[in-house]
């Protein structure tokens, strides 16, 4: 397996990220009861609807084709757990989606898979113990992940490819199998306030992928380096260059 994060940056450039006041939450359209289908409130309902989900578990694959809010009841109390074969527990190929107080677990394949052109929020989730990568992005997908968790997952925390993009705010990426975060081809992730530790690498890199981090914390295993070094291939970079905090695991 790969090794591949042995420093970090920070950039003085992405105020836009910081301090960001939290909005009020949209009442529900619809609730879901533990026995229900998800997969039927969804496809019932109108652009813009907000679908919450009370406590409870559901074993469910959800397609989402458009924009909607899916809320659930805190990330330890609400799950949507996935089962064997290669299907993501949640794919999202359309619309502004909104995932919050959940959690993601269990797929044969990925934990959340966003494709094409879909623009994601993730909003205090955990996603964990899926046998590939947490959350997976390509095409000119988007992701913005605050106060989440993902953790445990087999083939690495997150990936992304062609252009995809990600923002990750005070969250953090732990005990993955692989590395902490994946990036190829083209894409472009930003990440403040954040920690990765536990992981098989740190951040991997490849072709003319793209990295800002700020205010995060790396922990690894071997010997530690300050000083912004990175492993990479081919025309990847950072986009600003300064130590970060990079630890040995005890």
């Amino acid at each position: 397996m790969r090794h591949s994060m042995k420093g970090c940056a920070t950039a003085m450039s992405v105020v836009a990220l910081l301090g960001v006041g939290l909005l009020a939450q949209e009442p529900c359209t619809i609730t879901v009861q533990p026995g229900e289908s998800i997969q039927a409130a969804i496809d019932a309902a109108s652009e813009g609807a907000v679908i919450c989900l009370a406590e409870g578990e559901w074993e469910e694959h959800l397609d989402i084709g458009k924009s909607l809010t899916l809320r659930g009841e805190g990330s330890d109390r609400t799950t949507i757990r996935g089962h064997e074969g290669d299907v993501s527990v949640i794919r999202v190929q359309v619309g502004q989606v909104i995932l919050e107080e959940l959690s993601v677990t269990g797929s044969g394949d990925h934990g959340t898979m966003i494709q094409d052109s879909a623009q994601v929020t993730m909003r205090d989730c955990t996603v964990t113990d899926n046998r590939r990568e947490g959350i997976r992005v390509q095409n000119a997908a988007q992701i913005t992940i605050t106060d989440s968790t993902v953790q445990a997952n087999r083939r690495g925390g997150m990936a992304l490819s062609d252009e995809a993009q990600a923002t990750i705010t005070r969250s953090v990426f732990r005990d993955n199998d692989w590395d902490g975060i994946t990036l190829v081809g083209y894409a472009q992730v930003t990440i403040s306030e954040s920690e990765l530790h536990g992981n098989e690498g740190g951040i991997w890199m490849e072709g003319s992928s793209q990295a800002v981090i700020v205010d995060t914390t790396i922990r690894m295993g071997g010997t530690a380096e300050m000083g912004g070094v990175v492993e990479r291939k081919h025309g990847a970079r950072w986009l600003a260059h300064a130590p970060c905090s990079v630890f040995p695991l005890g």
